[in-house]
Formats: C-alpha cells, structure tokens, sequence
C-alpha cells in the first residue's frame, strides 16, 4: 500500500468521525469520503459536500491550526488534566453534578458526556448499579455514558422542598428522641 493510500485512508476515518461528532450541532460536514451507508440514523450532514483540493488544504490547515493550538495551552498531561479540572469545577459551579448522584427511577435529567460538546436528554433505567442510562439526542435513546448531569429546574426544585421536608423530619425525630432520652 504506497503512503498516499495509506493517508487517504487515515483522513477518510478522521473525516468520518468529524462528520458523526458533528452531527449533533449545527454543522456539519461529510467532505464526500462519508459513503451514504455510513451515515448514522439522522445524519444531519444529508450527503456527500464536494470539496476542492484548495479547499480541503484550508480544512486540513484549520485542522493542524487547532490541533498546535491546544497543544499550546495544553502542552503535556499535567496541563491537559488541569484544565480539565478547571472545566470540572466551572461546571459544578453550574449545578452539574457527578452522574452517580444522578436520579435512577427513571425520570429524565440534563447530561453531559466526554468527548461531546452537546447537554442531553437521559434517564436510568433498571436498578443501581446494574442498570444504563439512556441518553436521547433528539433522534433517539441509546445506551449512554454520562459523566454529570443536572436536574430540570422544576425538578430541582421538588427535589429540594423533598430533602428539606426530610430534614425537618429527621430533626425533629432527633429532638424527640433527645427529649425522650432527658426526660425523667
């Protein structure tokens, strides 16, 4: 196989999953080395875009551009991982939160997941920690991997009134009991 097979092949991958990872935003592009068969169920990039060479340099230098970009602010692990943890605690910051605290009697929540960019629709089904979350992406549910995951504001705020009605309850079972225990 001579080089520039090789690199056809590598590009038509990286092109195929640019236009997959993108098929949940507003763009999307297929660049004609997406056959129509790969195409996963409500594609948004519909087709094969013809490109010319000069525009495929311009895409692949944008490309090399971001990639020397990030390796700029992120230049090894350490500072990759850093900057992760800043985005970590930015979005705790939000109200997202670890998906292990996450509701799993099957009602809907906000999720986010690694290596997309998008907030999704998802539930939990089954029981914890046997069970999958489901996560929607306007198309259809699939079988997720949610990192964090924030409640619908109407739902945060019954699951707010519910704990604080615990803790009183908790408190006064408390005081009960301390009465209980000093009474003569």
């Amino acid at each position: 196989m001579s080089r520039a097979t090789n690199a056809i092949g590598h590009l038509r991958k990286y092109l195929s999953a640019v236009c997959h990872f993108l098929t949940n935003s507003e763009i999307s592009i297929s660049m004609g080395l997406c056959r129509p068969d790969e195409h996963p169920r409500g594609c948004a990039c519909s087709g094969i875009i013809e490109v010319s060479g000069d525009e495929m340099a311009s895409l692949l230098a944008a490309i090399a551009a971001e990639e020397a970009a990030r390796a700029g602010k992120m230049p090894d692990d350490k500072a990759a991982i850093a900057q992760m943890f800043e985005a970590y605690r930015r979005l705790r910051e939000l109200g997202w939160q670890p998906i292990n605290a996450s509701p799993q009697d099957g009602s809907s929540f906000q999720a986010i997941e690694i290596g997309s960019t998008g907030i999704f629709d998802a539930y939990y089904v089954g029981d914890w920690p046997d069970g999958d979350f489901f996560v929607d992406d306007g198309t259809e549910a699939d079988i997720g991997h949610p990192v964090m995951f924030r409640r619908y504001p109407e739902d945060e705020a019954r699951h707010r009134a519910k704990m604080a009605a615990a803790a009183a309850h908790y408190r006064a079972e408390l005081e009960a009991a301390d009465a209980a225990a000093t009474a003569p």
